[in-house]
């Protein structure tokens, strides 16, 4: 159908940008993308426009079909692949958002708080160790 096309090509996109931008190489996760307010609610996303079950897989709600959202998630991904999955919940919170925010290439000027600002630390933080692998300087803090 259209729908799987156009979600394997937004998967594939966020997949081989995160991997010639930042080098991030991310395997084969298990992704439900919702096309439907019942998929959403059945998920218990509510708002968001997608949630990663640590290493378990990933859930896109209908909103969340835009490639900077499937990034976003998808470093999650790698996030609990590379440090397991209890980092994306006891893991320093601007590293764990403030990375998935910024590598994403969400393209709002603005976020909501804290969001915001732990983008901007994690910028920050990124330049200051750009010349150490991303896994091994993300290993170090977490």
């Amino acid at each position: 159908s259209a729908q799987r096309e156009t979600a394997i090509a937004l998967f594939n996109a966020a997949r081989e940008t995160l991997r010639t931008r930042h080098g991030l190489i991310i395997g084969s996760p298990k992704i439900i993308f919702c096309s439907t307010e019942k998929c959403q609610s059945t998920f218990g996303l509510g708002k968001k426009a997608g949630f990663t079950f640590g290493a378990f897989g990933i859930v896109i709600a209908p909103r969340g079909w835009k490639e900077y959202y499937v990034a976003h998630e998808l470093i999650h991904y790698w996030q609990a692949e590379n440090f397991g999955s209890l980092v994306l919940l006891n893991g320093e919170p601007w590293l764990i958002e403030g990375m998935a925010y910024a590598l994403s290439n969400d393209p709002r000027k603005k976020l909501h708080e804290p969001f915001d600002t732990y983008r901007h630390r994690f910028s920050v933080w990124h330049r200051l160790n750009e010349d150490i692998p991303l896994r091994k300087s993300v290993g170090d803090v977490l």
